[in-house]
């Protein structure tokens, strides 16, 4: 009897079809997975062409024309090695002209980004957010501090994508004189739209919760240029520029350089600490991405600014395994503070 069962149901064209359907159905759910994890974490390459752009701070200021300042966006190609190492070859440099300031100040270009079909660079001093075309600026957005409403520019200084959201955020410490806090506007975030809205969102809880693990809230501070969004890992990821137990000062800041990564979920819940490269107290995060396709790699920007001088160093790690994939090689004597896979 149960030998008839089995070849009746093996034959009934009803179940037959509801099976193939069924596997149907399971092929393009993996499929549909398949495509929209690819297109949250790129495609695996072996050459890749990265762009860093300048922040010169006052030197941005051209002297020789009127009403002009100035960043420098450099363009590289980045090649993945049969030992799964990097080399990085520097192809071309382009200057970046722009006639927009504020308070005699522009163009302090503080990163770089790929997002709603344009590459944008934001200038800390401004607030403006630019296109980057050929070897012009385009004005896109224009972001003003704390909750938007102030006629003061927003200090952009990393920028990440979270759900199709274009997330820009500052430096996430609070405004002091003399040790006495003044404001937050240094801790907000502002999250644009396709659509081209614009919300202003504090995040001065959000980054208590980051500074807690390494014992630096006020007076204490961290300094963050270096933030992303993981897709793959649904992680913050924090690369802190600054970390202090101490109070700010001005030039003891110089020397708070940090290594580590801090990442947290997305409700800013179990965080994670850990060291990412070698220590220099000189040396701090001013950005970083994810490299395409290899979500536990990432390229590193590392600036220097000491007695009024700087430079920029550059390198790729596997923050997995602690990895060299490219040692750290210095890129020049000018503070790069935006890097991005372009192509």
């Amino acid at each position: 009897m149960n030998r008839l069962k089995k070849i009746e149901l093996k034959n009934n064209p009803r179940i037959i079809g509801c099976i193939a359907i069924l596997i149907l159905f399971l092929f393009s759910l993996t499929i549909t997975t398949n495509i929209k994890n690819a297109k949250m974490i790129g495609t695996v390459r072996d050459k890749y062409t990265i762009g860093i752009i300048s922040d010169l701070d006052k030197k941005s200021k051209l002297v020789t024309e009127k009403h002009t300042w100035i960043s420098y966006f450099n363009q590289g190609t980045l090649s993945r090695n049969p030992d799964d190492t990097y080399s990085l070859v520097w192809e071309k440099e382009t200057p970046l002209r722009g006639h927009i300031a504020e308070s005699d100040r522009g163009m302090e270009l503080s990163e770089l980004i790929k997002w709603n079909g344009m590459l944008l660079a934001f200038d800390d001093r401004s607030g403006i957010g630019y296109e980057i075309k050929e070897k012009s600026v385009v004005p896109k957005y224009i972001l003003t501090t704390g909750d938007g409403n102030q006629p003061k520019g927003f200090k952009c200084e990393w920028a990440t994508i979270k759900d199709d959201v274009l997330y820009v955020g500052s430096i996430g410490k609070e405004f002091t004189d003399n040790g006495k806090i003044v404001d937050y506007n240094h801790c907000f975030v502002k999250k644009i739209y396709k659509s081209g809205k614009i919300v202003h969102e504090d995040w001065t809880e959000k980054y208590g919760v980051i500074r807690e693990v390494t014992n630096s809230k006020f007076p204490g501070y961290q300094v963050h240029e270096a933030v992303n969004w993981s897709p793959r890992y649904k992680r913050w990821f924090f690369l802190p520029r600054r970390i202090s137990e101490e109070v700010y000062d001005e030039s003891k800041d110089e020397h708070k350089g940090s290594n580590k990564m801090i990442t947290v979920n997305s409700r800013f819940k179990k965080l994670k600490i850990d060291e990412i490269t070698d220590f220099n107290p000189e040396k701090g995060f001013s950005s970083f991405k994810f490299v395409p396709g290899r979500p536990d790699e990432m390229i590193i920007l590392k600036t220097v600014e000491v007695d009024d001088k700087t430079a920029s160093f550059i390198s790729v790690v596997n923050f997995q395994d602690k990895k060299i994939l490219l040692p750290e090689t210095k890129i020049g004597n000018r503070k790069y503070e935006g890097v991005e896979f372009i192509d």
